[in-house]
């Protein structure tokens, strides 16, 4: 039985028509499939990082006298949940870059490298694979199935000892 054909299309920068394909047939992503699920911590999450963006405004002094002045002004300081969340994305892809590069030279990640944002996270990732030793098996592989209509790609198999497993950083 030959392999599947999976591929991967990203569509335009900044849209959401991202999609891939299994033999030809359009099938939605495992991020995708997730998002259906329900994450009551995100609730919390947004409700605390709108409480801190005002608290931030408090502190700068700024009029918060009606909700479009508060909105309005949250977007403007880039405080909004979305801003919040891009931001982590960002950090986020720099660690996952980190353990890539790691996974293909060996090489632990030097955190002058890195912005001060993100040493912090890259500092323990290090830790991390000082301490466990990875053996990278396959590195940002793409998996699909038709019969259970899904694709993906998933950032690390590895070894750890006698244990093998998947590994996703963010």
């Amino acid at each position: 039985m030959t392999p599947p054909v999976i591929e991967f299309f990203p569509g335009p920068p900044k849209t959401e028509r991202r999609y891939y394909t299994v033999d030809g047939v359009e099938v939605p992503s495992v991020t995708q499939i997730l998002d259906c699920l329900h994450k009551p911590a995100l609730v919390w999450w947004g409700m605390t990082t709108g409480v801190d963006g005002v608290l931030t405004l408090v502190e700068r002094g700024v009029p918060l006298d009606t909700r479009e002045n508060v909105v309005a002004a949250l977007t403007a300081e880039k405080l909004t949940v979305n801003h919040v969340r891009d931001k982590a994305g960002t950090r986020g892809a720099g660690v996952h870059q980190a353990l890539e590069d790691y996974m293909r030279s060996g090489k632990i990640p030097t955190l002058a490298d890195y912005p001060e944002a993100e040493r912090g996270y890259v500092r323990a990732l290090a830790a991390f694979l000082f301490d466990h030793h990875p053996e990278p098996l396959a590195i940002e592989h793409t998996v699909g199935s038709i019969t259970h209509g899904y694709a993906g790609r998933y950032d690390l198999r590895c070894r750890i000892g006698e244990r093998v497993g998947l590994l996703d950083a963010k």
